[in-house]
């Protein structure tokens, strides 16, 4: 998402936008998503201090902060897509008590998974909605191998697409009919 978010900012920027329309922008419940982050960053260091059944349920709350701030504005352009792809996210990680990964992909995550050890779950015959997983690897040369889910692609859209349609000022993440 941040790769996203600063590449926005980089077309934004050649596309003679201002980063000023992007602050100008009136977008309620703006706060909820910094707080959801903050929560899904600390869970992270909880992950062998707190039972798991709290550890997931705060980790769902992190998502219902963010799709409340997105609901709000989703007259918005692109916004729609950012919350699309949360649902997904939630949807998944809902229905499989963690988000589902695949071992062909674990390599390349695997100081991820660490890290955040029982909110991922290896995918199995028994996995809901498994093509809703982590799956989409971004091998080398992408500076920090990862593996997204489609709902992580998703997210990464509409939030480039937002960000740089607000700087240009083109109308793209102003308010729809």
């Amino acid at each position: 998402m941040a790769l996203a978010a600063v590449l926005a900012l980089v077309v934004g920027w050649l596309r003679r936008g201002k980063l000023s329309r992007l602050a100008a922008l009136h977008f309620p419940f703006w706060w909820l998503i910094p707080i959801a982050f903050l929560i899904q960053a600390s869970l992270r260091y909880l992950v062998d201090r707190v039972d798991y059944k709290l550890l997931f349920i705060i980790y769902l709350v992190s998502f219902v902060l963010i799709a409340i701030s997105l609901i709000a504005n989703v007259k918005k352009r692109y916004v729609a897509l950012v919350l699309a792809g949360i649902v997904m996210n939630f949807t998944v990680i809902a229905l499989n008590q963690g988000m589902p990964f695949y071992d062909a992909q674990v390599q390349l995550r695997e100081n991820e998974l660490k890290a955040v050890n029982g909110l991922h779950v290896p995918a199995t015959s028994r996995t809901l909605l498994g093509f809703l997983g982590d799956w989409v690897a971004l091998p080398p040369p992408y500076p920090q191998p990862t593996v997204l889910s489609p709902g992580d692609v998703v997210v990464a859209l509409g939030l480039f697409l937002f960000i740089q349609g607000s700087m240009a000022g083109d109308g793209k993440a102003e308010e729809l009919a």
